[in-house]
C-alpha cells in the first residue's frame, strides 16, 4: 500500500489535469476553479500528494454555500436559505484508487468543513457523486441522499450549534 501526504491547500501551480479519474471535463473545469480561486477565494482545493513521487494522488475543494429550500429533517425556517459547506468534486487519480487515497481526501474534507461550519453556521456538507463509486463512500460515510437531484446530491447533517 502506498503512502500519502496529508492533503495541503492547493497552490496555483499544481496541476489538476494530472489528475486522471472517470470525469475528466471535471477535472478541467477545476483547474480552471483553482486558477481562479487564487484570485477571488470563492473556495479553496486541498491536493494530496503520493509521498515517493510526489504526484498528486487526488483533491478536492471546500466551499461555502446556500441551499434554497430546507434540508430533509432540517427544522429551520423553510423561507430562508440554508447555509451548509460544498463539498467540490473529490477526484482520486485511477493510479491510486484502492489505495486509500479517497478515504483519506473525505476524511479531511469533513475534519475541515466540520471545523469551518460553526463559524458560518452550516447545518450539512452537501456534495455531488459524480461518479457510482463516490456516491458509495459517501453513504459509508452517513451522507443521504438529496432529493431532486437525480441520485447524484448528498448531505451529511452536522450537529447544531446553538
Amino acid at each position: 500500500m502506498r503512502s500519502f501526504l496529508a492533503p495541503r491547500p492547493a497552490r496555483v501551480d499544481d496541476d489538476l489535469s494530472t489528475v486522471h479519474d472517470d470525469v475528466p471535463e471535471v477535472d478541467a473545469w477545476s483547474q480552471i476553479r483553482l486558477e481562479r480561486a487564487h484570485a477571488v477565494r470563492p473556495s479553496r482545493t486541498f491536493v494530496m500528494l503520493e509521498e515517493v513521487s510526489g504526484r498528486i494522488a487526488g483533491y478536492y475543494w471546500l466551499s461555502p454555500h446556500f441551499v434554497g429550500r430546507v434540508l430533509p429533517g432540517d427544522p429551520s425556517d423553510a423561507e430562508a436559505p440554508v447555509p451548509v459547506v460544498l463539498l467540490g468534486h473529490l477526484a482520486v487519480d485511477r493510479d491510486f484508487r484502492r489505495e486509500g487515497a479517497d478515504i483519506a481526501l473525505l476524511r479531511d474534507a469533513l475534519r475541515r468543513a466540520i471545523a469551518v461550519a460553526p463559524s458560518i453556521s452550516a447545518r450539512a456538507v452537501l456534495a455531488h457523486a459524480m461518479t457510482a463509486e463516490l456516491a458509495q463512500l459517501y453513504g459509508r460515510y452517513g451522507f443521504r441522499p438529496l432529493p431532486a437531484t437525480g441520485g447524484q446530491g448528498a448531505y451529511l447533517p452536522l450537529p447544531s450549534h446553538a
